[in-house]
């Protein structure tokens, strides 16, 4: 195996595990556009696998899964495109016009139908003379139509929804999002630009591919020519994986933001109505910090150890994916560190009433919440910027409790 066909796997072993941190990040609620972008993400890495699959003679040993990657295709830009649509839009569900943009794949798997049901012998030949001359992966009719239209077809049908997708993100208007979420507006709309970017290096590397078909480069240096759209491909998996380690609240999306439907608006495929951005409702928001601060103060949660943001979800109410934003945007920390925020309050406060002057340091460090001294140390010297003797001098009975 070769440097190429390893940044090949690379490529695809990121999106796959991209996708799996989509689908069960942190106990979080998977809300619809993590559950599209980690749809997207395996197919797109089903295709380039068996793209590899192809071009190094390894389907001969599974020949039964040549062209299952072919209807799939046609899956990626209408589901590239509801992604952005997803984020842009909050939305919650697929609507029911979002039906129609399954047709292309519908047609495409019923034109391989046929294909598919072949005996597996038979197969296995025709997998042996495409492995022996490549070209015929993208000349033979295999199908009801052949090839040249099923690839002319991927090609329209690519770039008609990655000028949907721009479109979509062009026609936002930033500026009525309002200042208050500005910061994560703008993290936002930066990381679709990039997303988008990623799905326009896709297509280019789709094009470089048809296009070394037709000049006939299968015949020089095939084995570096020809992965060059699959070593294009593998960048843009690497650029979404390392673009949403390094900026994980763009997964949040703009959950602040409500639409309204314009009455009488005409219905077409891509909308069930045009959507207006309405006012940011920050009362509501404003409640939920309220409800969440109130319940802190009032229940003292933060006393069980273990507690989880799950936990706080159930007793506020409130979606954990929005409670987990609220606490990032509004108090500007990690749930983790807000809960220990409040332990620690609550460790000071016992201090200074002096109702635990019978205790050690480490025993009210339990009471308040800590799983051991050593995380109550951490948390404290991240929360104070000093360690708790080093705090001693600011309450007289500190040291008292300390010598106990």
């Amino acid at each position: 195996m070769g440097l190429p066909e390893l940044i090949f796997l690379g490529g695809i072993f990121c999106s796959l595990i991209t996708a799996y941190i989509l689908f069960f990040r942190n106990g979080l609620d998977v809300i619809f556009s993590d559950i599209l972008l980690g749809i997207l993400l395996i197919l797109m890495s089903w295709c380039s696998l068996a793209y590899l699959l192809i071009i190094s003679g390894w389907i001969y040993q599974v020949p039964y899964l040549y062209k299952t990657a072919a209807p799939l295709n046609f899956l990626i830009p209408p589901i590239a495109f509801l992604y952005v649509r997803s984020v842009i839009y909050n939305e919650k569900k697929i609507r029911k016009t979002d039906l129609f943009h399954l047709i292309p794949f519908i047609l495409i798997f019923i034109n391989y139908f046929s294909f598919y049901s072949i005996p597996f012998i038979e197969k296995q030949k025709l997998v042996e003379s495409v492995v022996n001359n490549l070209k015929l992966n993208y000349e033979t009719k295999d199908g009801l139509i052949s090839e040249n239209y099923r690839y002319i077809l991927g090609i329209f049908q690519g770039i008609v929804y990655l000028i949907l997708q721009w479109k979509t993100l062009v026609d936002f208007k930033q500026e009525k999002t309002g200042s208050k979420f500005i910061h994560q507006t703008t993290e936002v709309i930066k990381w679709l630009k990039v997303y988008n970017w990623c799905s326009t290096i896709s297509i280019l590397g789709y094009l470089i591919l048809i296009l070394l078909v037709k000049i006939g480069l299968f015949e020089f240096g095939k084995d570096q020519i020809i992965l060059v759209p699959g070593i294009i491909l593998s960048a843009s998996y690497f650029l979404i994986a390392s673009y949403l380690l390094l900026h994980p609240m763009v997964l949040f999306g703009l959950p602040y933001l409500n639409y309204t439907k314009k009455e009488h608006s005409k219905i077409d495929i891509n909308n069930d109505s045009e959507l207006n951005i309405a006012e940011i409702n920050i009362e509501e928001f404003e409640n939920e910090i309220k409800k969440i601060t109130t319940y802190f103060e009032k229940e003292l949660p933060f006393l069980k150890p273990n507690i989880t943001i799950n936990d706080i979800a159930v007793a506020t109410n409130i979606p954990s994916r929005e409670l987990s934003f609220i606490i990032n945007q509004h108090f500007q920390k990690r749930f983790t560190d807000f809960v220990n925020q409040y332990r620690i309050n609550y460790f000071i406060k016992q201090i200074r009433n002096g109702e635990l002057v019978d205790y050690k340091i480490s025993t009210i460090a339990l009471k308040a919440g800590f799983t051991s001294k050593s995380t109550f140390n951490r948390a404290f010297k991240k929360e104070k910027g000093c360690t708790p003797s080093e705090f001693e001098n600011s309450f007289p009975n500190f040291k008292e409790v300390q010598s106990n």
